[in-house]
Parts: C-alpha cells; sequence; structure tokens
C-alpha cells in the first residue's frame, strides 16, 4: 500500500533536520574543541552524572506540569509520549528562531493521535500560564535571599519588588482572560482588519478551544495549583544544576558551606539564561567555578 504524500513529506522532513541537527552538533565540537570538552568533562568527573540526572529530574517535573493542565474530561497521553513531545519542543525552541511557536507546533504535531487535538492545544495554552506562575514563584523565593542578603541599593531593593509586583498583576489578568475566553476576543479585534473574511473561517474552531481552555480553569482549582507547583519544581532544579555545575568544577570543602547569596547567584543565572537550565560549561581550559563567574559576568 502506497504511502500517503503528507506523511512521506513530514517524513523527510524529519531525515532533513536529523542530519542537519547532526551536522550543527560536529560544527560546534569542532569550534569548541575536543580537548577543551574533555578537560571540562574531566574537571567535573563522575558530577556528570548528578548533572545528567538533575536535568532528567527536571523533564519529568516539567512534563508533569504539563500533564495536569489537561481538562479532567479528557485522558491525558502516555507519560513517555508527552515527555519525548516536551523534549523536541524544547529542542526546536532552542535551535529555531520561531519565538516558541515553532516547538508548540512540534507537541502538537506529536501527539496528535493520542489526544482530541483542541485538548492538547488547550492544555498548551494552559500550561504556558502555570509554567509563568511557577516562575513567578520562583523569582519570589529567590528575591527573598538577594533582597536580604546581598548589598543592593534601596532604590534596586524596591524596583525589584515593584517588577514582582507588576508580574503578578499581568498574571492575574491572563488567568482571568483565559477563564472568560482570551482568544475569541483577539478574534473579534483581528476581525476589524482587511483580513476578516479569512479570520472569521477560524471563529467555530477558536470558540471549540476558549471552551476547552475555561473548563480546566473552571472543572477545579488543584489542576492549574499542581501544575504551577510541578513547573516551580522544574525552575529550582535549573538552579540546583546551576549549582552542582560549580560545586563540582570547585572544591566541595568551598561549596559545602555555601549560603543563601550563593545559591540566589546560582537562580540568577537561570533567569539570565531564558530557560530552566544552569550556564554552558566555561571554554577555558581551567574549569574552574572561578572562571564561570568570570565569563558569566557575576561577582560575589
Amino acid at each position: 500500500m502506497p504511502r500517503p504524500v503528507g506523511r512521506t513529506v513530514v517524513l523527510v522532513v524529519e531525515r532533513v533536520l536529523l542530519l542537519g541537527g547532526l551536522l550543527f552538533f560536529g560544527v560546534l565540537l569542532y569550534q569548541l574543541g575536543i580537548t577543551t570538552i574533555l578537560a571540562n568533562l574531566r574537571a567535573v568527573g563522575w558530577g556528570i552524572v548528578a548533572i545528567v540526572l538533575q536535568e532528567v529530574l527536571a523533564y519529568v517535573a516539567n512534563t508533569l506540569g504539563w500533564r495536569a493542565a489537561f481538562a479532567a474530561c479528557h485522558r491525558p497521553p502516555p507519560f513517555g509520549r508527552l515527555m519525548a513531545a516536551r523534549m523536541a519542543g524544547d529542542a526546536v525552541n532552542y535551535l529555531a528562531p520561531t519565538a516558541t511557536l515553532g516547538g508548540e507546533f512540534v507537541r502538537t504535531r506529536m501527539l496528535l493521535g493520542h489526544a482530541p487535538g483542541t485538548a492538547i492545544v488547550a492544555s498548551l495554552a494552559v500550561a504556558r500560564l502555570t509554567q509563568t506562575i511557577g516562575l513567578f514563584a520562583f523569582l519570589a523565593v529567590g528575591l527573598l535571599f538577594v533582597v536580604d542578603q546581598t548589598r543592593l541599593s534601596s532604590r534596586v531593593k524596591w524596583g525589584l519588588l515593584a517588577g514582582l509586583g507588576a508580574f503578578a498583576v499581568v498574571l492575574g489578568i491572563l488567568l482571568f482572560l483565559q477563564r472568560r475566553g482570551m482568544f475569541s476576543g483577539a478574534l473579534r479585534l483581528a476581525e476589524r482588519w482587511p483580513t476578516r473574511a479569512m479570520v472569521s473561517r477560524l471563529r467555530t474552531s477558536v470558540e471549540r478551544l476558549d471552551r476547552e481552555v475555561a473548563r480546566v480553569h473552571t472543572e477545579s482549582v488543584w489542576p492549574v495549583i499542581a501544575s504551577s507547583a510541578s513547573f516551580f519544581v522544574g525552575w529550582t532544579l535549573g538552579a540546583v544544576e546551576s549549582y552542582l555545575i560549580l560545586w563540582f568544577l570547585e572544591s566541595s570543602t568551598e561549596f559545602a558551606s555555601c549560603s543563601g547569596p550563593r545559591w540566589a547567584s546560582a537562580s540568577s543565572t537561570t533567569i539570565v539564561g531564558g530557560n530552566a537550565g544552569g550556564p554552558p560549561f566555561p571554554r577555558r581550559r581551567t574549569g574552574t567555578a572561578s572562571s564561570l563567574a568570570d565569563e558569566g559576568g557575576y561577582r560575589e
């Protein structure tokens, strides 16, 4: 039986992307230098196992956060498939300049057949909000360390607190809009543009998506809380990764007595990096925590 044309195109695209990824990996190895990479790995030693294990735990936490964002009336996809889609989406978001939309498309594509399409897209919308709520909680906890245990001026401290307050207001507005149908509102605005005829065709699908998103919020408050808490754990594990990298690149005595500001410093590198992971290994051959600090631009 001949393979459908659409399926053939998808397979070709997958093979091309795989070859492109392998080529990119080879170029990256060449630019960094095998000797430098091996020197960093020797500096970390067996600690690389703990670092990789932490990353696996972070993916588990983030996948649980996404799983909780499905409406109770739908059976979520198998956890393994959900985690694979999560990792594939992250890989696309890291490498492709698609403003994270490419990763969401890949996740949706990988889960088709395991859950209704509307339920998948709705879960992605809710998970994006709950992941941001988890980030807000992570920042709030980090500021508890930074504000009191670092020498910041009063103006900077109040600025941080004001920024956190504004962040909370934005999250509250987004939570309200998701419960009331934010996508339908955006569609009504788009219908005022010259492309009204094309946009109006999406009305039925958008209204169905809004109902699905609202169902997640109105069925029970606990799924949103559980999802946000899981993503908070994922963000926190990202800070732990930064800490582990620094700890294994330095003496255990120094980091065994690590205080709150050092942990907050590791947390800040996570946010500046824009993801739930830590900073990359340093390019220098010394492989010490001090060189990491120099290249990261932060000081104690």
